[in-house]
């Protein structure tokens, strides 16, 4: 029976829809605009948000650098994935 009831709660999760917009620039660094992709479940609120900072050795990556099997963990969280410049 408890095995059941996981399964109910797995296909609901999976029936959430999610909205992917990709390629949204956020800001602009040394001349060059940031990207970001984001993944949002539809509905209305405030949800979580996890950011996926990929690669360039802590001071710049790129979104193409992410990890095949990194789409978004859950539908119950936004999961952005962005390029980035950070400065020490």
């Amino acid at each position: 029976m408890r095995l059941s009831v996981y399964a109910v709660l797995l296909a609901c999760l999976l029936a959430a829809a999610v909205e992917t917009r990709n390629e949204i620039p956020f800001s602009t660094v040394g001349g060059e605009t940031l990207l970001i992709d984001a993944h949002i479940p539809e509905g209305a609120g405030l949800f979580p948000a996890i950011i996926l900072v990929l690669g360039g050795g802590w001071s710049k990556g790129t979104k193409q650098a992410a990890p095949r099997g990194s789409e978004p963990p859950s539908r119950l969280w936004e999961s952005p994935r962005a390029d980035i410049w950070l400065r020490w």
